[in-house]
């Protein structure tokens, strides 16, 4: 999906400093992407991934809920190439990603 924010900083860099403005940046960009139609994000960056998948429920308040699974680039060549999803941490997500995956019948 091509939508405004995909290429927009996800905020990771000042968690530390400003932590409503990093969950402000991924609320933005992730109601941009659900309103877009995105049904999840793929990041190649294990630090977007963390912003993304981690802020969302922060961010709700401000932007409202988007619920968005975010998976991490390698997880979904690896699950491409074979790997079954129970071995890709997906549990370990905030926003679980396998009900992506169930609901487009790619795992029971």
């Amino acid at each position: 999906i091509d939508y405004a924010g995909k290429t927009r900083c996800c905020g990771f860099h000042i968690q530390l400093e400003k932590d409503g403005t990093a969950a402000s940046m991924v609320g933005q960009n992730m109601r941009i992407a659900k309103d877009k139609g995105a049904e999840a994000v793929l990041t190649p960056c294990p630090l977007c991934h963390l912003a993304l998948d981690g802020y969302q429920q922060d961010a709700a308040a401000r932007w409202g809920r988007t619920d968005l699974p975010v998976f991490h680039l390698p997880q979904l060549v690896a699950f491409a190439l074979g790997i079954p999803a129970q071995k890709l941490g997906l549990n370990k997500h905030l926003i679980d990603p396998r009900t992506v995956l169930t609901e487009r019948e790619l795992i029971a």
